[in-house]
């Protein structure tokens, strides 16, 4: 794609906030980490749950445009590429059970927890075309892209209380990702329209291009929570890089060339599978400070860092080599806008959270993170494609409510991300530069709920509370029996 290479996007580790608390502060939770979301933020402060309790979340992908000004250029002009995209829902869900005796604050020492969650999911698609006047046609070129990348991640995690401040906690996780290209254009030259609505075409060119992977990769997370005091708290959160598993994809061209004039038609058809495909997730470092500033107000900030992935000489390996056809000797292709090989440097970024109680229960949260690109610097020019380097920063607001055990709140997300990425021109003329720098604007929007803590261990206490009651009623409702007399 355009604005994405063939993976979901490793150039930008940060991605969006999940979890319960954690997405109304922006994902500065490293140091709090007292909700289900801690599976991924920092598995130590799983033990800081008071009892077993079960999380989910749903947002909703309600506004997501992408733009690459003058993406695609023809002997017609440029030709702006835009997306607007139909809605997604990732999901996260996770369950804890605390375990042990309970110490003097009433907290278990021991806690495991399952956790399942969508780290990315986006669906991004361009459909333009470029002509001259309908008085006179002249040259025809269109342009269909469809790209949809979904990261799930899978886990199990354990926490232990050290002691009364300190927790240890690890995450394993398996992380699936799927990711789907599809690409059709068509060059023509026009002449006069015919009946039906159709035009003649002395020469025209159809290309097809389809490219899946498939890569299953070991991530661990291990975490460490310290309270310094009963206002001050400190989280580390540590990922080393990923273990590839396993990773298939496939590759399929179709080229379809017609010349009247020279009275020639030419079909390529190729395709390969069981190719190799890579996605490795870089090392991480995150540490995180809570500092409680009033019994109202409590603010959170994390930062984070990331390790290169891969050189400009060993790049990662997206699709694995391909080998000519056995018949034709031809090469599958997967697309003018596919990145097969790619490497990522270096970065860090950077989140602020707050967390306001209000009276009735209510809790307002708020926060801003970057999300910085670890792409390496775009060319001006190029005969291959490459990643766009794209920066963002996001932005939250959430609205809970917090009463006999349960945690329900709602919010919004705001991303804006702008940096540069590359414009692609099919004209064979300039194949040694086929690619120019070009501006890309990436802006999101997303509709969240979350919930619900101890909901069902609530539920439980309140349906066994209300048969007892029940039960109660009914015996007090009951005549009392009069014993038989006896028989004389």
């Amino acid at each position: 794609m355009v604005v994405l290479p063939v993976r979901a996007d490793p150039f930008h580790a940060q991605t969006l906030p999940l979890g319960q608390r954690a997405i109304g502060m922006a994902g500065a939770f490293t140091a709090v980490a007292d909700d289900p979301s801690a599976t991924f933020y920092n598995p130590a402060g799983l033990v800081l749950t008071n009892e077993s309790s079960l999380s989910a979340s749903l947002t909703l992908n309600a506004f997501d445009r992408v733009s690459i000004e003058n993406g695609y250029r023809t002997r017609e002009g440029k030709s702006s590429l835009n997306h607007n995209t139909g809605t997604s829902l990732p999901v996260f869900v996770a369950a804890i059970k605390t375990l042990g005796r309970r110490g003097d604050d009433g907290r278990r020492r021991h806690a495991i927890a399952f956790s399942s969650f969508t780290r990315s999911a986006r669906h991004v698609s361009f459909d333009l075309e470029s002509r001259g006047p309908v008085a006179n046609p002249g040259h025809l070129d269109t342009l269909s892209i469809d790209m949809t990348d979904r990261t799930v991640y899978y886990g199990l995690s354990y926490a232990y209380r050290v002691a009364h401040r300190l927790s240890l906690g690890l995450s394993n996780f398996v992380s699936i990702l799927r990711t789907s290209y599809a690409e059709e254009r068509i060059s023509a030259e026009l002449a006069g329209l015919r009946a039906g609505g159709s035009f003649s075409s002395m020469a025209s060119t159809w290309s097809s291009y389809r490219a899946q992977t498939l890569v299953r990769s070991m991530v661990w997370r291990i975490g460490a929570l310290y309270s310094v005091s009963e206002r001050l708290q400190l989280g580390v959160m540590f990922q080393p890089p990923s273990l590839h598993i396993r990773g298939r994809a496939s590759v399929r061209t179709r080229v379809l060339q017609n010349d009247l004039a020279a009275g020639t038609s030419t079909l390529l058809n190729v395709s390969e599978g069981s190719l190799t495909s890579h996605d490795p997730t870089p090392w991480e470092l995150r540490l995180g400070s809570r500092y409680e500033l009033y019994e109202w107000l409590t603010i959170a900030l994390d930062g984070s860092l990331y390790g290169p992935t891969g050189t400009k000489s060993d790049p990662v390996v997206a699709i694995g080599p391909r080998t000519p056809d056995r018949e034709t000797s031809a090469i599958a292709e997967p697309g003018a806008f596919v990145a097969e090989r790619w490497y990522r440097s270096f970065n860090g970024n950077v989140a602020l959270g707050a967390s306001i109680s209000l009276p009735r229960t209510l809790t307002v949260r708020a926060g801003v993170y970057s999300d910085l690109s670890s792409a390496p610097r775009v060319p001006k020019v190029s005969a291959q494609y490459t990643p766009p380097d794209v920066h963002r920063v996001g932005g939250t607001l959430s609205v809970g409510l917090r009463n006999e055990g349960y945690d329900l709140s709602v919010g919004a997300i705001g991303v804006f991300g702008i940096g540069r990425g590359l414009s692609f021109s099919p004209d064979a003329s300039v194949a040694d530069a086929a690619y120019a720098r070009t501006v890309v604007r990436d802006r999101m929007f997303l509709v969240f709920l979350n919930g619900v803590r101890s909901a069902i261990s609530t539920l439980a206490t309140k349906a066994e509370k209300k048969i007892t009651e029940i039960r109660a009623a009914r015996q007090d409702d009951e005549p009392e029996s009069k014993p038989e007399p006896r028989a004389k």
